[in-house]
């Protein structure tokens, strides 16, 4: 028996009349979830339809003296919704409660008598968990929760069964073809640098020096040129200066300009560099101007090995 938690269903068992008959029937009284009526949620579909269909209609139509004059109108009522009134719910589909419940009980009937299971096994099953005691009921749902669980822990055996087959072999086949994703991403942005003019470039470079000394707090003597290709950083040990080496050609026919791959060379002193990427040109001026004799630290070993080309691989799809 399924209620809500209210004092008229609920109390101690040998006070409480309701709670001693289901006691003395045999019967589980089980209760509602706290402040979940979505638990018996017809029910309270039901307290609605009668509140707004019968109460608010027939309290504004008629002053009742008594409760047996009330009950004899809420009869009627209910005589009206069970068998006058059709419901649109997933059991009713548009006909009356008293309509949907004769059909389902004669199909069931029907079924159970052409099966032949119902009155043989069905019936026993039946009058076991309803005519017998508590514990057996409790029993029951015992035995439904081991077989829901052992068949979770099948279902668990087969997963791990299936895995430890394929083995660890596919982690080392998707870190592979991660590393080539990498690698490609790093050869589009490559090519994207091939885009790029040599005025943007310059620009860059330029914006590069100057924060390298603001960094460093913009130390006196420390002065930035620029003509042409080539950028002059006048310095109190004597000018410095950073040329852009990249080829470009234009297309007359389509418009377009192609540009080459830039390098650089830095100059000043007793030496001479050539750099491939801003990066390693700024590392070998910070250690050559700023830092005294300290030499640019070299690539670290896993970014060399990172960014080392790939061996002839299979191609992604």
């Amino acid at each position: 028996m399924l209620t809500d938690r209210g004092t008229e269903y609920c109390g101690k068992v040998e006070a409480h009349d309701y709670e001693l008959y289901l006691g003395a029937s045999g019967i589980e009284h089980t209760k509602t979830k706290a402040r979940h009526p979505q638990t018996n949620g017809i029910c309270e579909r039901f307290h609605k339809t009668i509140l707004h269909e019968f109460y608010r209609v027939a309290f504004r139509k008629k002053i009742y003296k008594s409760l047996e004059e009330l009950q004899t109108d809420l009869d009627q009522w209910l005589d009206h919704y069970n068998n006058e009134r059709t419901h649109q719910g997933k059991m009713c589909c548009g006909r009356t409660p008293m309509q949907a419940f004769l059909k389902h009980r004669a199909a069931f009937t029907k079924s159970a008598k052409n099966s032949g299971h119902y009155p043989v096994l069905t019936s026993t099953l039946r009058g076991l968990y309803w005519n017998n005691s508590r514990t057996t009921r409790r029993l029951f749902h015992m035995l439904i929760e081991w077989a829901a669980i052992a068949a979770i822990l099948f279902g668990a055996m087969i997963f791990c069964a299936r895995i430890m087959r394929k083995g660890i072999t596919t982690l080392d086949e998707d870190r592979q073809l991660y590393l080539e994703r990498i690698h490609e991403e790093e050869h589009k942005i490559a090519e994207d640098r091939k885009n790029i003019s040599s005025m943007e470039h310059l620009q860059i470079m330029r914006a590069a020096v100057e924060d390298l000394l603001r960094l460093e707090g913009n130390p006196e003597g420390y002065s930035i040129k620029a003509r042409g290709r080539v950028i002059t950083l006048e310095t109190p040990k004597g000018p410095w200066t950073i040329e852009l080496v990249m080829r470009e050609r234009s297309l007359k026919s389509c418009g377009r300009t192609l540009h080459g791959k830039s390098r650089w060379r830095l100059e000043g002193g007793d030496q001479s560099e050539d750099h491939d990427s801003p990066a390693s040109l700024m590392r070998s001026m910070r250690a050559n101007l700023l830092a005294g004799e300290e030499r640019p630290a070299p690539e670290p070993p896993h970014l060399a090995a990172r960014l080392a080309p790939l061996p002839a691989t299979r191609r992604l799809a």
